[in-house]
């Protein structure tokens, strides 16, 4: 498959967008044009159709990626004050 196929994406509801990053089945999502909420944190990703069950629509990348970084650790079941104890360092 394209590693471009991969990165980008189309749906009808939100136009052309971007994976930014994926851990298990949450995804960090840019939109590819100008919007108010350019940055969605999608819940149960699937990376082969490209959908998810629900996700959340945040304003700036660093308010996006810190919802990303607490639904990794609570998918892991570790919680923020553990992450120093473990391998799990997702900090920018």
């Amino acid at each position: 498959m394209n590693k471009d196929k991969k990165i980008y994406f189309k749906t009808n509801a939100l136009g052309k967008l971007k994976i930014l990053c994926l851990i298990d089945k949450t995804a960090l999502i840019e939109k590819m044009y100008n919007t108010k909420e350019k940055y969605i944190v999608a819940v149960n990703f699937d990376i082969e159709n490209c959908c998810w069950d629900f996700g959340f629509y945040r304003t700036s990348f660093q308010e996006a990626f810190e919802d990303f970084r607490e639904r990794v650790y609570l998918g892991k079941h570790i919680s923020l004050s553990e992450k120093t104890k473990s391998n799990y360092d997702l900090d920018i």
